[in-house]
């Protein structure tokens, strides 16, 4: 567990710097708003699936999308 620690403090860092450089810039607000519809279109095709299997119970699980 040790070594785990260690070996990721660099990532852990470089990330945090790359952060910090592009805090300030577009490119967050950016990423930000596709971050936002990646999360909007997910809930809409988990919530499609599930209406899917509601009207469809003879599916298994294993054929949904």
């Amino acid at each position: 567990m040790f070594i785990f620690g260690i070996s990721t403090i660099p990532a852990l860092f470089s990330l945090g710097f790359f952060v910090g450089m592009t805090q300030k810039s577009s490119f967050r607000n950016v990423m930000m708003q596709l971050a936002a519809i990646a999360v909007i279109l997910y809930a809409v095709f988990t919530l499609y699936n599930g209406y899917d299997f509601m009207t469809n119970p003879a599916r298994s699980i294993l054929q949904c999308h």
